[in-house]
């Protein structure tokens, strides 16, 4: 049972969203869709089989939970759906899954990650919600006498570091980023100040080979007396 929820839970809940279901409804109706194989003593088939058999039981699912509603719902227009979802989405679904691929290069970052996570690995939305991946950071490069550029990835994460525990150039970096809302009284800016952007600062500016951290911790320096902190 665990391994046909982890094949076919993604479709289902799909499927259900296509007939009307809102999110949280179709959530529910996916749970009490496999919670009725067993009692109807399903014996699993080939996937696209299996596929149309979870369809119909959903189907039914979603009849009896509007019946509830006291929502009506025609026979004859959730068939008309079925028919629908045949032809758009195929069978054994490959056709949606070619073009969830391409749509998938298309994207960067936690969206990325979200989509491949429920589509590719059948995870749930606590645990794609619960990814330490924040992005990815992408770079290229090319050699002063070549051609052709070469591309490196690299996802970066969120290892639950506190701000101390930060290397000195992330919290130079900061401290950059922090005097410059500063100087354009930016709306982000939230409760920074000249003093915490020396404080950040600190620690990153003890390796200057070339003097411009000392620059720039003086140019806050000024700032500071100038604003009357």
């Amino acid at each position: 049972m665990a391994g046909l929820v982890r094949q076919h839970q993604a479709d289902v809940w799909r499927y259900l969203r296509f007939l009307g279901a809102t999110a949280a409804d179709a959530d529910d109706l996916t749970q009490e869709t496999f919670l009725a194989m067993p009692r109807a003593e399903f014996s699993e088939r080939s996937r696209p089989e299996t596929a149309a058999y979870l369809r119909t039981v959903a189907r039914n699912q979603f009849l009896m939970f509007r019946c509830i509603q006291g929502r009506e719902v025609g026979t004859v227009e959730l068939t008309a759906a079925e028919q629908v979802w045949c032809e758009a989405i195929g069978p054994g679904g490959m056709e949606f899954l070619v073009a969830l691929a391409d749509c998938l290069t298309t994207l960067e970052g936690r969206a990325r990650t979200a989509i491949k996570g429920f589509y590719r690995e059948g995870l749930g939305r606590t645990e794609i919600a619960e990814s330490d991946e924040l992005l990815t950071l992408k770079i290229r490069y090319k050699q002063p006498d070549g051609d052709t550029s070469t591309k490196l990835e690299f996802p970066i994460s969120d290892i639950g570091g506190s701000f101390a525990e930060a290397s000195g150039d992330f919290k130079f970096a900061a401290a950059v980023a922090s005097f410059g809302m500063l100087l354009r009284d930016s709306e982000h800016r939230g409760t920074t100040s000249c003093g915490a952007v020396l404080e950040f600062a600190g620690d990153g500016a003890t390796r200057d080979p070339h003097g411009y951290r000392a620059e720039l911790l003086g140019m806050v320096q000024q700032a500071k007396q100038l604003s009357g902190e």
